[in-house]
């Protein structure tokens, strides 16, 4: 979008704190600023189930499309298997 980012991110072993810090910092550096244009800090849900999850992935991927805007596809992202949610 063009004023926020949604991220759905399995668990891993760093905080999200410095998963979204590290993603902030990499985006300001490959788009060349000189300062970040990111807010502090950042919303963030903890998703329990299989439902949660495949709905917050639904959002995000219509999120764009809603707007107005053609589907988001990228490189660096892979798409949500239901599958393998656990």
């Amino acid at each position: 979008m063009n004023d926020h980012v949604h991220i759905l991110t399995e668990r891993n072993k760093f905080r999200i704190e410095y998963v979204y810090g590290q993603l902030k910092a990499d985006a300001t550096r490959l788009l060349g600023l000189p300062q970040t244009p990111w807010a502090k800090g950042a919303w963030k849900v903890f998703l329990e189930d299989k439902e949660a999850i495949a709905s917050a992935a639904h959002y995000i991927e219509m999120n764009p499309i809603k707007a107005g805007w053609q589907p988001q596809h990228w490189d660096f992202v892979t798409p949500l298997s239901y599958d393998e949610i656990e």
